[in-house]
């Protein structure tokens, strides 16, 4: 269907278009009255993070050191956003707030979510926690509360390590300190037995160094050891290792996986395997099982494959605060790998500085290795001892990675209703809906609308098509009214085309539609006037003796006409009046009691002959096909119908049927033509008349065609019209 279709079919129907769309902007206004009003309250988080690398982790790990790495470049704050939104967390808010449904049961965990939002801003490490809600005040306890409770989870997890330290560096510490005053008591007691010793430069400058390094090595070896106390803290905490928990975390990040542990959810809960009236011998229970085992296979061989087979059993999905807490034991085995390998390079230089050493004299070098011992085991204390309150300090504020940079403020206006965004949907809406509505009316619509409709519908050729005319008789009868206009020259057009039509001279013609309206006899009389314009003597019979209407176009007077013809009461010469001196009529009369037995009545077919024989051209005006008879009965003793259809008022199955009744008759329907045509419903044929008339300049009618054409005075009655024998 053309655009410019589409665009005849909405003007046509507008006004349902624009009922629809008045509707949809209405709703959406009277919604956006109706709907409470919704506040929003926000906070924002900065995400504190180092940007560390593993390498490798050990030599039991192999090519997992590049899965853990994959792990670990997995986005921080997505993973962050989730463990917002986790379970725990939103369960914790909801504890703590009480909130309840509309039953008065504990809100759920995705009724929540529904109002509370985690967006990530961003090229940033920000993370905003909004909630919504009706009442203002809430939506900023709620936004308040939901980060505490995530602020809270994340120091949880942090003061893990935290304790962790504390106690190990305390254990440490105090070690430290005995082995100072072991070391002190040492270096005096060998002064005191040998005196003072004196060094030279080169000595004492190798003994500081040396010193220092074994304050390092020492320092080291505690910071290695702490790690490791952390490291086994988290680890207890997951429940598994450092090489497990990354091979969890990359399984449950791969999407394969994930869609596999989709269809074998769905295999496991399928109707045949929980139907409990169904035996285990049951072929749909035994086909069921052995799918579910060969997506189990899939499984493990999709899960082998990514980190191998050592780790491939690893297959359960981890929650986000779990995942969070793998991520972190991940960076602690990375920062005990490298204290671990610091203390091993301080290692190797210690030895490097004892054998410079190895040359000097007993003396000297005991009491070297001894002030080198009390110095390092000094200042490996001080350095304990700081970190100690370090760490003290930290288990003391629960310090996590994340800090609130934005509280929730009381917002001071709603988010919600938007009425201009509503309006906009509505608008929209009403568009769509009313485009459809038109739609469905037009498919819905069995109404001829076009040429193309009428051609379908009867299979028949369109000899014409005439566009509106108003509905009062001065305007109707064009060919007089208003002879320069696209609608008189249709009726030439259907002139011309009948006269082509019939293979023989075309004398009787009865006029008629299927339903009352159609134009049927404004047809018949600016098609007798357009024959009588030619020269040709014509006769318009109005045979709708029911309801009659060619007198009232011409003018004339209904007293007396067919009726009385036919029921012997006055002769035809009688009731004919002449219009001018090539046109006649004869009215339809007084309405008789039966008219269909008058026109089946072998006295028609007389006076059909009859008329026919003294006038060039004979139409006649017939009543409607489908409310009565007198049409069908009428037209079996003349030529052939010219069948009218109104445009907007015959449907296709109407004029399927009436075709259908004459033919049964074996009447035959000589063309049709299309009647009543707006411009804006198919301005494609009334363009070119239009076009032509505009552009036409006047001219002066010559003797002949004065003589044809009808005058003003072309309703008196003239005494030498030809008359019809009785």
């Amino acid at each position: 269907m053309e655009l410019k279709r589409y665009w005849q079919i909405l003007w046509k129907r507008r006004v349902s278009a624009e009922v629809m769309l008045a509707l949809a902007l209405g709703g959406a206004a009277l919604v956006t009255q109706l709907m409470p009003p919704t506040y929003q309250s926000s906070t924002k988080l900065l995400l504190e993070h180092q940007d560390k690398t593993l390498a490798s982790i050990n030599d039991r790990l192999g090519d997992l050191s590049q899965l853990s790495a994959l792990t670990l470049t997995s986005s921080p704050l997505e993973t962050q956003a989730e463990v917002i939104k986790s379970a725990p967390v939103v369960e914790a808010v909801i504890a703590r707030l009480k909130l309840h449904d509309r039953q008065g049961n504990p809100l759920t965990v995705d009724a929540f979510l529904k109002h509370g939002r985690v967006t990530v801003m961003k090229d940033t490490d920000v993370l905003q926690v909004s909630y919504r809600a009706h009442d203002a005040g809430t939506a900023q306890q709620t936004a308040s509360v939901w980060t505490q409770m995530y602020l809270e989870t994340n120091r949880e997890a942090h003061r893990v390590q935290a304790s962790s330290a504390v106690r190990f560096i305390a254990e440490r510490l105090q070690q430290t300190k005995d082995e100072l005053n072991k070391s002190e008591t040492a270096l005096q007691n060998f002064k005191r037995t040998h005196g003072a010793i004196d060094l030279d430069t080169e000595s004492k400058a190798s003994v500081q160094s040396l010193s220092d390094l074994e304050a390092q090595y020492r320092d080291a070896s505690a910071s290695y050891d702490a790690s490791r106390a952390r490291l086994n803290a988290l680890q207890h905490r997951v429940g598994m290792g450092p090489a497990h928990a990354m091979a969890a975390a990359a399984i449950s990040q791969d999407p394969d996986i994930q869609h596999l542990r989709q269809q074998l959810l769905d295999a496991e809960t399928a109707p045949a395997l929980t139907d409990p009236t169904l035996g285990a011998a049951n072929p749909e229970v035994q086909q069921a099982r052995a799918h579910v085992q060969a997506l189990r296979r899939q499984l493990a061989r999709q899960a082998e494959a990514l980190v191998g087979k050592s780790y491939s059993g690893v297959e359960a999905p981890m929650d986000p605060v779990r995942e969070d807490l793998t991520r972190t034991m991940v960076q602690a085995e990375v920062d005990a790998l490298g204290d671990r390998n610091r203390v091993e390079a301080l290692h190797r230089l210690i030895g490097t500085f004892n054998g410079k050493l190895s040359h000097l004299p007993a003396q000297q070098l005991v009491l070297t290795r001894l002030t080198r011992n009390a110095d390092a085991d000094s200042k490996l204390y001080e350095m304990l001892r700081q970190r100690y309150e370090e760490a003290c300090i930290e288990q003391a504020e629960q310090l996590g990675n994340v800090r609130m940079i934005e509280n929730a403020g009381l917002p001071g206006k709603p988010v919600a209703p938007i009425l201009p965004l509503n309006l906009a949907i509505g608008l929209v809406l009403g568009l769509v809906l009313g485009g459809g509505l038109v739609l469905l009316q037009e498919q819905l619509d069995d109404t001829i609308q076009s040429v193309e409709d009428l051609e379908d519908a009867l299979k028949l050729p369109v000899l014409g098509i005439v566009p509106w005319i108003r509905s009062n008789a001065a305007h109707r009868l064009v060919m007089v009214a208003a002879p320069q206009t696209p609608a008189a020259e249709a009726y030439r057009s259907l002139r011309t085309n009948l006269r082509f039509q019939c293979a023989e001279a075309l004398r009787a013609l009865a006029v008629s539609s299927v339903a009352p309206g159609e134009g049927k006899s404004t047809t018949v009389a600016n098609l007798a006037v357009a024959f009588a314009q030619t020269g040709k003597r014509v006769l318009v019979v109005d045979a709708d003796m029911r309801n009659p209407n060619v007198h009232r176009l011409f003018g004339l007077d209904n007293g007396q006409g067919l009726s009385n013809v036919l029921q012997g009461s006055l002769g035809v010469q009688d009731a004919i009046q002449a219009v001018s001196e090539y046109l006649a009529v004869l009215p339809a009369g007084p309405t008789p009691v039966n008219p269909s037995e008058l026109l089946d009545s072998s006295a028609v077919a007389r006076r059909v002959d009859a008329l026919e024989t003294r006038y060039d051209m004979v139409l006649y005006d017939t009543p409607p096909l489908l409310p009565v008879t007198d049409a069908a009965l009428l037209a079996t003793k003349l030529q052939g119908v010219l069948l009218v259809a109104g445009v907007n008022r015959a449907t296709a199955k109407a004029l399927r049927h009436a075709h259908k009744s004459l033919r049964a008759a074996r009447v035959s329907v000589l063309a049709t033509l299309l009647s009543g045509l707006r411009p804006e419903q198919d301005g494609y044929y009334q363009k070119f008349y239009n076009r032509y008339y505009d552009q036409k300049k006047p001219r002066k009618s010559n003797g002949k065609a004065a003589t044809l054409a009808l005058s003003a005075e072309w309703a008196r009655p003239r005494g030498d019209m030809p008359s019809a024998g009785g």
